[in-house]
């Protein structure tokens, strides 16, 4: 403490004030500092979050199709896409006849059944871990690290994954791939497990195609089930097998310590 101070306290605080006559305002100057330096961190701590995010967003897909690919065998993929098909259709010849008050709703009931029971199928012939049908609940696979279900949505919106309590529960596996997309501060996790979703979109409509999923997607949830963070049509993801893998060049040259080049020409 300088000459010609004393010690107080201020706010319940200890405080020194220097009663010298050209005394400068150290504690205020203390005080704006201290605010600068808070500023320009999150200034920082802003400017960095929005150069990895973008960076993570850039090679997201990549990153996470990379474990789908690394886990899930092709045939269970292609056999997915086939039982699909096969339900729908079944389910719509089951209904074409009903009365069209009701046809929707009895379309989307036999959906449910006749896709839940080849998909269960598809799941035994591949041999692959399962939750098997019982009832009304969702049936289960298991492929590597990842646990995967199916899901009927409406093209246009995609919301029904969250009315399933079993789904929302097989969702939080995902807590820790999260840091693929959404960068942390923190230490990185290990992945160790995870879940997907393969998801039949229909059309919504008894004049659109009924008969056959629009499109089938592949798709990772986020951990509350409140996005995506993966998503990719099966006819794409599919295409992901057929891509040759990059190779790394691990040859590095290097000449020979203390060896001379005797046979160069001398100078002139």
């Amino acid at each position: 403490m300088p000459d010609g101070a004393y010690l107080g306290v201020v706010n319940g605080r200890s405080s020194w004030k220097d009663t010298r006559s050209n005394a400068k305002p150290v504690t205020t100057e203390i005080v704006r500092r201290r605010r600068l330096s808070t500023r320009n961190f999150f200034d920082v701590e802003s400017r960095y979050t929005k150069r990895e995010s973008y960076l993570m967003t850039y090679s997201r897909n990549d990153t996470i199709a990379d474990l789908l690919v690394a886990n899930i065998p092709r045939d269970l993929v292609m056999g997915i896409e086939d039982a699909f098909d096969a339900g729908a259709y079944r389910a719509n010849n089951a209904t074409k006849d009903f009365d069209k008050k009701h046809r929707k709703n009895a379309l989307g009931v036999m959906r449910h059944f006749h896709m839940n029971e080849l998909f269960s199928e598809a799941l035994q012939v591949a041999d692959v871990e399962i939750v098997p049908l019982k009832g009304n609940g969702v049936v289960i696979g298991k492929a590597g690290m990842f646990k995967f279900s199916r899901v009927n949505m409406s093209s246009t919106v995609w919301n029904n994954c969250k009315r399933s309590a079993k789904r929302r529960e097989l969702a939080e596996a995902n807590q820790a791939m999260t840091q693929l997309v959404q960068p942390s501060l923190f230490a990185p996790q290990e992945i160790t497990s995870g879940t997907f979703f393969f998801i039949a979109c229909f059309s919504g409509s008894l004049s659109v195609q009924p008969e056959k999923p629009l499109q089938i997607y592949i798709a990772v949830p986020e951990e509350k089930m409140q996005g995506w963070l993966f998503r990719e049509p099966l006819n794409q993801f599919l295409a992901r097998y057929d891509a040759a893998p990059q190779q790394i060049d691990l040859a590095k040259p290097k000449l020979k310590a203390h060896q001379l080049d005797t046979e160069r020409q001398p100078e002139l």
